[in-house]
């Protein structure tokens, strides 16, 4: 899910002309990835994503493992891919890339979730 627009939004009313925005995942079985927005790219992050989980390798990493299997594949690639990220204000605004997005990437839902955003800066 592209959550940029959020982020602006979040941004510009923070009153922050130079600073950072932080953005935090408070869960263990989805993840944020800054990534390029053009059509179709979010879509193939999310083919890589299901792939990964139910690759060959995490089959074999997961032999043994006693609770639900595909909990735990949501587990590693939440670490691998990370639960926070912080972007740049500058004048007021959010500075990301030309072509760059914030993606919450879901892995075992959907279901409710909570991100928490703060603005620091003067």
């Amino acid at each position: 899910m592209d959550i940029s627009d959020h982020l602006r939004e979040f941004a510009k009313t923070s009153g922050i002309k130079s600073g950072v925005v932080s953005c935090y995942n408070r869960h263990t079985t989805s993840a944020l990835v800054i990534a390029n927005r053009r059509e179709g790219v979010a879509q193939i992050i999310s083919n890589v994503v299901e792939d990964y989980l139910k690759g060959e390798r995490m089959t074999d990493f997961l032999q043994g493992y006693k609770g639900d299997p595909q909990v735990l594949a949501s587990y590693v690639t939440s670490a691998i891919l990370g639960n926070s990220v912080t972007m740049p204000i500058e004048q007021g605004s959010l500075f990301l890339g030309d072509w760059q997005g914030l993606y919450f990437v879901e892995m075992s839902g959907p279901r409710e979730r909570e991100l928490i955003l703060t603005a620091i800066g003067n």
